[in-house]
């Protein structure tokens, strides 16, 4: 099923800036997680547990997940992965696909403790929920993907996905194995970020203003360089449609029309591919449209969350 909706309406200042949510530390085996969460003291509710995407935190996701933690028909969990945000890296860690789909999974089951759990990713974490759904079912209740990588830059035909391929691989490569000082200052440079929202939000000057604002409100939290390197190789060489076979619960699919890493024809190819699932299409966002149009998203995800509980 397809839905388009949305026009970037821009949710008052004051809403976007609160991010109220406060943080927690989850404590799994030789692992600690920082997680922003409304803890609901005494009432057993449906957990949504979001994953940011590339260098993201559990800031990135707030603007459409406090509207849902107001409701307060489900607790909301935002999760920094390991070496990203607050969440420490730690020495000798793997960082691969396979190593955060499988910490997503056990962070499930530990603060699940029954409960239904929804999963929530946007890009490269959109990816990382694929493949915990894919490969652990049973954890898993609901999926919502907003703005999935449906195939990666390894899996597209032609010579402008090669460039960008090995342009990743290179700047992946001095992440990790060159210098400390120039990989410390690789992973921690603005300089992709800014190229990423000019070209993921280029055709959306009022999409812009509003990821300027949020950059300015909400710097950027220190990264592991050898984690960026792992995440940025993973997220160029996976993506959803790859564990769409193991996929058994309902699916909500969210993306821009003008997503540029999210194509019209990829996404209908996801969603053939799942079963049951839904596709919403926000007019006029790109990429990061849970910032362009927080409040269509997150009206969307609100609608979507209730229809998979009536199921």
């Amino acid at each position: 099923m397809r839905r388009s909706t949305g026009g970037l309406r821009r949710g008052p200042v004051e809403e976007r800036r609160s991010l109220l949510l406060p943080r927690d530390s989850v404590q799994l085996p030789g692992l600690d997680v920082i997680v922003k969460t409304d803890s609901a003291p005494g009432r057993i509710l449906p957990i949504l547990v979001a994953i940011h995407g590339f260098r993201g935190s559990d800031d990135g996701l707030m603007p459409i997940l406090e509207p849902i933690s107001r409701v307060g028909e489900h607790r909301v969990v935002s999760i920094n992965l390991p070496g990203m945000g607050l969440s420490p890296a730690r020495p000798g860690a793997r960082y691969d696909l396979d190593a955060l789909i499988d910490l997503v999974a056990r962070f499930v089951e530990h603060i699940g403790a029954g409960a239904p759990v929804t999963l929530l990713g946007h890009s490269f974490g959109a990816t990382i929920a694929s493949g915990v759904a894919g490969r652990y079912p049973d954890v898993v209740n609901g999926l919502v993907l907003v703005s999935p990588v449906v195939r990666a830059e390894s899996q597209r035909p032609g010579l402008s996905h090669r460039i960008a391929l090995a342009m990743t691989s290179v700047y992946a490569f001095a992440i990790s194995q060159g210098p400390e000082w120039c990989g410390r200052r690789l992973s921690g440079s603005a300089l992709p970020g800014h190229v990423s929202n000019l070209v993921l939000a280029r055709r959306n000057l009022a999409g812009l203003r509003c990821l300027r604002e949020f950059s300015r409100d909400h710097p950027a939290l220190p990264v592991e360089r050898q984690a960026v390197s792992a995440h940025l190789y993973a997220a160029s060489h996976h993506g959803c449609l790859e564990f769409a076979p193991g996929i058994r619960t309902r699916v909500l699919v969210i993306a821009g029309d003008k997503d540029a890493l999210s194509p019209a024809n990829d996404l209908g190819d996801l969603i053939t591919a799942l079963d049951p699932a839904e596709l919403i299409l926000i007019r006029g966002a790109g990429h990061l449209a849970h910032l362009e149009d927080s409040e269509t998203i997150a009206t969307a995800l609100q609608s979507g969350l209730t229809q998979m509980r009536s199921v």
